[in-house]
């Protein structure tokens, strides 16, 4: 865990631009907004002030520009959801989320009908999440009652109303939301309990169920690693062990997480989820550790 937290405060993350990179190495990668949030989360978990202020100023700065963070030139009510918590004057930011989602949209247009991350889906619970406490309460409790209501058919969330299919990683965001918002926790340990369920034997997942997979990525492997400590180390001990495996199998030398054991790119929010579903496994949980979810 030492050299995965030592590769996370490495200033080589940050792209020219700003924001930090999607990837590093291999391939390369993009500025991506909603990584930035993420890195800015992880710092102040960790209680790193500079790291998470460099990100708090990056994202303020490309508010200051457009209305909401995104990407592709598109701005999305998830990727703006995670920032909430760094920005200085987050309550109009969290009002355009709301406004957006209320109208039944994930973003600000559509590009790619059906995709999760522009469905108004399952994913937006862990957004809901960072906008509750900002004085929105009455108006998350209705999303997120319709969310859970549309898109959870009793053991696995769908990414959105209708659809056959689920997207394990916006499965486990939306786990993510409720043990956040300690909303419906009967569905968040159902959800839990299918994660197991589907968990493969090295450990890992596929990124799709309902339709044919092609990857079996770190994200959501580190993602489900923390729901179950959250809910139920005991219970969960067995998946918790081989999904410990799994992402040790795929860090690069440098400490950080490859998104796949066959890629060579360093994934930035793989790593990020990575290293404190890891330190949790082995340091136990803190009092109230849901409410400091990366």
């Amino acid at each position: 865990m030492r050299l995965l937290r030592r590769a996370l405060v490495d200033a080589g993350w940050f792209s020219d631009a700003g924001p930090v990179l999607s990837w590093r190495g291999g391939s390369g990668g993009y500025p991506y907004e909603e990584a930035t949030a993420l890195l800015g989360r992880l710092f102040r978990w960790t209680g790193n002030t500079r790291g998470e202020r460099r990100c708090a100023e990056v994202l303020e700065s490309i508010l200051q520009e457009r209305s909401m963070l995104g990407r592709d030139g598109l701005g999305y009510a998830f990727d703006s959801g995670l920032a909430l918590p760094l920005l200085r004057e987050p309550e109009l930011l969290a009002e355009r989320i709301l406004a957006l989602m209320e109208s039944g949209m994930a973003s600000t247009s559509v590009t790619r009908p059906g995709w999760w991350s522009q469905s108004f889906g399952c994913h937006l619970l862990r957004s809901l999440a960072e906008v509750r406490p900002l004085g929105f309460e009455r108006r998350v409790d209705a999303l997120r009652g319709e969310l859970v209501e549309q898109t959870f058919d009793g053991e696995r969330f769908r990414t959105e109303a209708g659809s056959p299919a689920t997207y394990v990683h916006a499965h486990c965001y939306a786990v993510e939301g409720l043990l956040v918002m300690d909303y419906r926790l009967d569905v968040a340990l159902a959800g839990a309990r299918w994660l197991a369920r589907i968990q493969q034997l090295d450990g890992s997942f596929p990124d799709w169920v309902g339709r044919p997979e092609s990857l079996r990525p770190t994200d959501s492997v580190a993602q489900a690693l923390r729901i179950w400590l959250l809910l139920d180390r005991g219970e969960f001990e067995p998946a918790i062990g081989a999904a410990e495996r799994y992402l040790r199998r795929c860090q690069a030398r440098s400490g950080a997480m490859l998104y796949t054991p066959k890629r060579s790119d360093e994934c930035s929010w793989a790593s990020i989820f990575s290293l404190q579903a890891l330190t949790w496994a082995s340091e136990g949980l803190p009092s109230g550790a849901a409410q400091d979810l990366v």
